[in-house]
């Protein structure tokens, strides 16, 4: 195939999911949901369907009837978009008011945005730390696949007919992220201090170049947040739509990676504990008993997405999970291991270290490594680790790390949510602590972990808007920390294209 080819098919499917979305997205603004929370409902949502119409079709036994109901839903969203482009095209003006607080935010996402898309278009993407085995189910099926592949790997299959054309799931679970962050985050701070925290998340390298990857690693994050943002909605406003929509997400969110199926086992019983504070359990019950028809249908799809089939016996030997190297230290590992990544999260990249032997004279990386010799590695020893232990500092997307912003400001706000914050926002602090806390005990630690913690750091970035209220974090403070977000941006892109030009 031609990269010219390939290019005009990248732009194709990125037009099919943005018609489709555009679609949801109209109608979830008619149902009163801001801009950014109808964004993340109307791109995950297109995902679950197009997820969901193939894993029916295969399941069905009629694979080529996935092209047949994919005809149906572009059709159906055409037909509605004409119908309502008055809607779509009122948008505009709250858009535009938008960008207009929020140039950095708004024109620098939009630009980061462009870059991505045209480096899908004319580079390969990235092959990072945590692929998944794509399942591609037409025209022919491999049984063994189709048993093997989770959601995300159902529709790296989806993309993979573009030939390298995966790698745009990555962007769209990146711009998830964003938009997810910036909903969030408007619970705790007004909209500049929420733009401010939505660049710092989209800032850490590694989420940066998980855009640029078939999305095995940042999908999963980004749906967790679709968890969280329905759990809040579901809280505030108790509503059937947006109950369904948190169990579909849970559903959705497993996936085969170390840790894949415990992360939305945390999320569920984060869900479960507000869920019961919020009106106990009889008044959930009766909810979904209101509309048993919507109830049973999101019922059967959750179990296709847990892939319950899974569970029958003699299927477990067709899908060996995706694993990492286990830790056999118990809590001697566990506790050596927060150590490792406290050190790997002093992440200042290259020209963080330059700046420092500049200005002390030493290398910092060779200090931390002297400091895990000498300290650290007498009392632990290899407990926990399936490799020595080495900073990696740079632009590989297999080890790169979440940069000097997620040690400075993610780490320290789930920290203060879990001490000082609110009771919801303490309950995620929570889960976001009790998920490090399995990180940290069940894989043993290697140099390409980044995977794993991909969740905690994507997920708990919008607590930053709680640690830095309006009077701690005055505009000139915003501006230049935003500023600095977008240089970490361009950055991580130009070392990465270098990495690629240097044949890394």
């Amino acid at each position: 195939m031609t990269r010219f080819l390939h290019g005009l098919l990248v732009i194709a499917a990125a037009g099919e999911i943005a018609l489709v979305a555009a679609a949801v997205l109209t109608r979830l603004r008619q149902a009163g949901l801001s801009l950014a929370e109808a964004g993340v409902y109307a791109l995950v949502g297109t995902l679950m369907l197009l997820s969901l119409v193939l894993q029916v079709a295969f399941l069905a036994g009629f694979p080529r009837a996935a092209l047949f109901c994919e005809m149906v839903i572009l059709a159906a969203a055409a037909a509605d978009l004409i119908r309502r482009w008055r809607l779509l095209a009122g948008e505009m003006p709250l858009l535009a008011d938008f960008a207009r607080r929020n140039l950095l935010l708004f024109y620098g996402l939009t630009v980061i945005a462009a870059l991505l898309l045209v480096l899908l278009v004319i580079l390969p993407p990235l092959d990072g730390a945590g692929a998944v085995q794509a399942w591609n189910p037409i025209p022919a099926v491999d049984t063994m696949n189709a048993y093997r592949s989770s959601n995300h790997g159902v529709l790296v299959g989806f993309f993979n007919r573009l030939s390298e054309g995966s790698g745009l799931l990555g962007l769209i679970a990146y711009l998830v992220v964003a938009l997810a962050t910036y909903a969030l985050a408007r619970r705790y701070a007004w909209p500049p201090a929420a733009a401010t925290v939505t660049l710092v998340v989209v800032s850490q390298p590694r989420l940066f170049y998980q855009a640029l990857s078939p999305g095995a690693e940042i999908l999963p994050a980004a749906v967790g947040l679709f968890c969280l943002l329905a759990l809040y909605r579901t809280v505030e406003h108790p509503r059937f739509v947006d109950l369904i929509l948190l169990v579909l997400g849970l559903s959705f969110a497993v996936a085969e990676q170390p840790l894949g199926a415990a992360f939305p086992v945390i999320l569920a019983l984060l869900a479960a504990v507000t869920l019961y504070r919020r009106h106990g359990g009889a008044f959930w019950w009766w909810l979904a008993r209101k509309r048993p028809a919507a109830s049973l249908a999101a019922l059967a799809a959750a179990l296709v997405f847990v892939q319950a089939w899974r569970w029958v016996p003699g299927a477990a030997a067709k899908s060996p999970p995706f694993h990492a190297p286990p830790n056999t230290d118990g809590i001697l590992g566990a506790a050596a291991n927060f150590v490792r990544y406290l050190l790997q999260s002093i992440d200042l990249m290259p020209a963080g270290e330059h700046l420092w032997h500049w200005v002390f004279g030493t290398n910092l990386e060779q200090i931390l490594d002297d400091f895990y010799l000498g300290l650290v590695a007498p009392l632990v020893g290899q407990s926990g680790a399936a490799a020595p232990f080495e900073l990696a500092w740079g632009f590989d997307p297999a080890t790169a790390w979440f940069g000097p912003l997620g040690l400075v400001l993610v780490l320290p706000a789930v920290a203060y949510a879990l001490l000082r914050g609110p009771r919801r926002l303490k309950a995620v602090a929570v889960a976001m602590a009790g998920y490090g806390y399995l990180g940290c005990l069940i894989p043993a630690w290697t140099p390409y972990n980044g995977s794993i913690f991909i969740r905690f750091f994507a997920c708990g970035g919008f607590m930053i808007a709680f640690l830095l209220p309006p009077w701690r974090l005055r505009r000139r403070d915003m501006i230049g920390i935003q500023i600095f977000c977008l240089l970490l941006l361009c950055y991580a892109a130009l070392g990465r294209w270098g990495w690629i030009i240097g044949g890394g």
